[in-house]
């Protein structure tokens, strides 16, 4: 009696997993800054031409490099003169606003890789 094998490759399914997170993770890291920059503290514009989003494995990190972001993240009273729509914390700000659109950018990635 001849039977039926299937064989299933754990390797390819792996690599595609792999490969899904990480364009998720840029995808996602690239419109998390965008959203977040809607919020961020502008003066001069220094603050926000300083930020960047990178991958570093499974995650991804959003930095603003300049000597002053971390006191202007948490503290101050935030000017609205060039950006109406500034805040305190402002990636925290853009998470509770975006956070749904974010988890479908990275379910669109995987979608995309699964076929799905």
């Amino acid at each position: 009696m001849a039977g039926v094998v299937f064989d299933v490759n754990t390797a390819l399914y792996k690599a595609t997993l792999e490969m899904a997170s990480a364009e998720g993770t840029i995808a996602v890291a690239e419109q998390a800054l965008t959203d977040s920059n809607y919020f961020v503290r502008v003066d001069q514009g220094d603050l926000k031409q300083s930020a960047d989003a990178q991958r570093e494995g499974n995650n991804a990190n959003l930095t603003y490099n300049t000597s002053y972001a971390a006191k202007t993240y948490y503290t101050g009273e935030p000017s609205h003169d060039v950006n109406p729509n500034a805040t305190l914390t402002w990636i925290e700000t853009a998470y509770k606003k975006f956070k749904s659109d974010w988890n479908a950018i990275m379910q669109k990635a995987f979608n995309r890789r699964l076929g799905g």
